[in-house]
């Protein structure tokens, strides 16, 4: 810990690094740092990933709200939420509220808050170029590259993630998942600030403006400066009352035809209103920079991708708004003879891996997400073990023999049960 806070130092940071987690840990940074840490109904005390629990995410999101209202806000018992890292927009100082070793209850998905750590940039998502500014980008590139070094978390932006991303537990909690860092967050500008300075440039080798061939991995990479989109912004008091912003944006919308006129896609997940529309808060219909899915057909300047049970398309003319990554990629789908298999947002350990007496926290399938065969999906990882964390007695982490494959499903993550799987390489 020590090294991580000393780290931010050189490169400008205002770094407030809080007080550990457990009471026995040494002071991390004293004495170049104050504390500040978030109330202890907010997070819970853990030893990730030495005690077993696997730590292989970096979630960025934003607080909705100013700085100086987010560390009150973790500080106060009654809102049960808190986060590792706030950054300050202004001048990129960063607080540090639980350590990353902790369990913070950061995202609305309790089991992926067991294997991330969350950086939260202030500001809302509807007006993050306002608040997304150059200090902010440093100091998140720094802490992304400073914790990924220490817990050994890919540099990639299958590991390093937005909290929009993050799928909801049950299907019922679908339409109220957090949304940011939202569309005007530019990742590509923040993952290139990331990489270690000695990584060898054939490590990043990429092919952009190439046309997708059908059963191939592509990356979604707009070029986030000339990447104009036109998005409704409407506010919450008076939905009727709605503005059309056309600025710089992470995505490329995705439509049921390849056409301009054909409808955008709707999300089963998401209300009516809501779904297939231009509404800054449909992600659904977003296929945004970074992620990565397999082509399931090519008609002119138009692509389409596996996206959410369904054929999607994105404008994408000569394969400008997409690139081929180096190195080979896992790719999963339905096993054969299955004619669909189910989506999970979360990845527990089956009821018999609990020790007498605990109470099995519930495996729920999302109902309205299943993948058809003949789908096929990219892989983050290969399978991992369900997990789960009890703090009587302490620190007390529960594996299963289940296993799981988290897959770009659309634009959330979603996890797969392994035993519903074929896997294969490209």
């Amino acid at each position: 810990m020590r090294r991580l806070c000393a780290g931010l130092a050189p490169l400008g940071l205002l770094a407030v690094c809080v007080a550990p987690v457990a009471a026995s840990s040494p002071d991390p940074c004293r004495p170049q740092c104050r504390f500040l840490a978030a109330d202890p109904n907010n997070y819970q005390l853990a030893d990730k990933p030495a005690d077993g629990l696997v730590l292989d995410r970096i979630v960025i999101g934003n607080s909705g709200t100013t700085y100086g209202a987010a560390l009150a806000d973790y500080q106060n018992p009654s809102l049960e939420s808190s986060v590792n890292y706030v950054v300050r927009s202004a001048d990129g100082q960063v607080t540090e509220m639980v350590r990353p070793n902790g369990i913070p209850f950061f995202t609305d998905n309790y089991s992926y808050n067991l294997h991330a750590v969350g950086i939260e940039v202030e500001g809302t998502a509807e007006q993050g170029a306002t608040w997304y500014t150059p200090s902010a980008y440093r100091s998140v590139a720094a802490l992304t590259r400073r914790v990924s070094a220490r817990y050994g978390v890919p540099v990639d932006q299958q590991h390093i993630i937005g909290e929009d991303q993050v799928p909801a537990e049950s299907p019922g909690d679908i339409a109220g998942m957090g949304w940011g860092p939202g569309p005007y967050w530019d990742w590509q500008r923040l993952m290139a600030m990331v990489p270690p300075k000695d990584a060898h440039p054939s490590a990043r080798s990429t092919t952009a403006g190439r046309v997708p061939r059908p059963g191939t991995v592509l990356t979604i990479a707009p070029d986030f400066a000339t990447n104009l989109q036109t998005l409704r912004v409407c506010a919450s008091a008076a939905p009727q009352s709605c503005t059309l912003r056309t600025q710089p944006s992470n995505f490329l919308f995705a439509r049921t035809g390849p056409r301009d006129s054909a409808p955008l896609f709707a999300d089963p997940g998401l209300p009516a209103g809501i779904a297939g529309t231009d509404r800054i808060e449909d992600w659904g219909a977003r296929l945004r920079q970074g992620m990565q899915f397999v082509v399931a057909d090519q008609q002119g300047d138009w692509t389409a991708v596996w996206f959410c049970g369904h054929k999607v398309w994105f404008l994408n003319p000569g394969g400008t708004h997409t690139r081929t990554d180096g190195g080979r990629r896992l790719i999963v789908r339905p096993k054969p003879g299955r004619t669909s298999i189910p989506v999970y947002g979360s990845n527990y350990p089956e009821a018999g891996a609990y020790p007498p007496g605990q109470t099995p926290t519930a495996q729920i399938p999302l109902g309205v997400y299943t993948i058809p065969e003949g789908q096929s999906y990219v892989a983050t990882a290969p399978a991992t073990p369900a997990q789960d964390f009890s703090t009587d007695p302490p620190d007390t982490v529960i594996t299963g023999s289940d296993r799981y494959i988290s897959v770009q499903f659309n634009h959330r993550l979603a996890w797969l049960k392994s035993t519903d799987v074929e896997v294969v390489r490209r």
